[in-house]
């Protein structure tokens, strides 16, 4: 999908729609009423006054009609027009389009989508229904998202116990994590007493606590959900685990003079932040977080010329939250800017011949997933897949 500004109050979007005959749903809202990079202090923001009577963010439904003929288009406030053409087809079993090629590197620019092995798939009305995570606006409570612990849910299920399939563009995504073996791929990081660490903001803490659970189990296990240990649900500390050290660095504030002391034991490390940046009015643009990152990037190469592998995840982005789209409000974690943070990341590491570990289309292309708007359970849909991932690349440099 591509969007055009034509203008005060004009904006055209095109979306290019595969061949695939059958309802197809776009939904559409807004998340700031005039964007810029130039002036990110003033670009969220949708809400209304209270007396207005169109809860922002939502603008409506736009079902459209693929039925071999002229497409049919239908404008509607929710939607219940396309679940009720749903309601009508047959379920039936397909096989997710598979890429042809060699299994996909684990780092490097990783495009792709998610694709669905039966339709209708019972996830779709949990993607039909765009949702807010504990909204304060009373005109929004009946848009609240459901985060009720069942079967299936996308925030708490891993990817292949759903009928959703990431696909990449020209090559096999990586075998899943829990069939793996583990000590052939452990071996290298655990020796010496070394442990594997990531650094950075929450995000990073999960990626911790999922590989600590990973080493901790044996080839089928499946990881214990999110909650079953204490520890899962621990914020704002660093964690100092058997075989794995969660590093606390929200802002990314690491610097050259800190990894004597901080990533001595490291063996491997997976860094990532952004998301604290873009809570802050005064560090959200480009301008302040440029040299924060080129920074801690430089910290990053220095870590790496000790022996240690560094390697860059892209940040994920966030669901509609309701501090980000308040008037005068501070919060800019929306999917462009987190775009714009993770294409200088991307920049930077890449010239210091670092790898990147990249996250960013399987979570912005589902973030219905994210079970509290912003983070995805190593349990979950997008969460499950970056534990493939990461479970790969320790995999392959084991091997080297």
């Amino acid at each position: 999908m591509r969007t055009h500004y034509c203008g005060p109050g004009r904006v055209r979007a095109e979306v290019h729609m595969g061949k695939e005959a059958g309802p197809h749903l776009i939904q559409v809202s807004l998340q700031s009423r005039s964007f810029s990079f130039c002036d990110l202090q003033s670009s969220c923001g949708v809400v209304p006054k209270p007396d207005h009577k169109q809860p922002f963010p939502w603008l409506g439904y736009l079902v459209i009609h693929s039925l071999g003929g002229p497409l049919r288009v239908q404008w509607s406030l929710d939607p219940k027009p396309f679940t009720d053409l749903l309601k009508a087809v047959t379920p039936k079993k397909h096989p997710a389009p598979k890429a042809a090629g060699p299994p996909c590197p684990a780092t490097g620019l990783a495009p792709g989508y998610w694709a669905f092995t039966r339709w209708p798939a019972p996830e779709v009305a949990e993607l039909a229904a765009l949702c807010y995570y504990r909204p304060t606006d009373e005109r929004n409570k009946m848009r609240t998202c459901d985060r009720t612990e069942a079967p299936g849910r996308l925030f708490n299920t891993p990817h292949w116990r759903t009928s959703m399939r990431w696909v990449p563009h020209g090559c096999q995504p990586p075998e899943h994590h829990h069939l793996v073996e583990r000590r052939p791929c452990l071996d290298k990081w655990l020796a010496d007493g070394k442990r594997m660490c990531t650094v950075g903001d929450s995000h990073m803490r999960y990626l911790a606590r999922a590989l600590q659970l990973w080493s901790d189990s044996k080839a089928g296990d499946e990881l214990k959900p999110y909650g079953s240990e204490a520890l899962d649900k621990v914020k704002m500390v660093e964690l100092e685990m058997e075989n794995v050290h969660y590093i606390k660095d929200v802002f990314g504030e690491s610097s050259i003079k800190d990894i004597p002391g901080r990533f001595n034991e490291c063996s491997v490390v997976y860094a990532s932040f952004g998301a604290w940046q873009l809570t802050e009015s005064n560090l959200a643009n480009i301008q302040n977080f440029m040299p924060v990152m080129e920074a801690f990037a430089d910290a990053m190469a220095a870590v790496a010329q000790t022996g240690v592998r560094v390697v860059w995840v892209t940040a994920p982005s966030t669901l509609l939250r309701d501090n980000s789209l308040r008037p005068g409000c501070h919060d800019l974690r929306m999917p462009r800017t987190f775009e714009a943070y993770n294409q200088i990341a991307h920049g930077l590491f890449t010239k210091l011949q670092l790898p990147v570990l990249d996250w960013w289309l399987p979570t912005v292309s589902l973030l219905e997933a994210a079970f509290d708007s912003a983070h995805f359970l190593w349990n979950g849909t997008p969460g499950s897949l970056l534990v493939d991932k990461v479970v790969q690349d320790l995999c392959t440099e084991a091997v080297r």
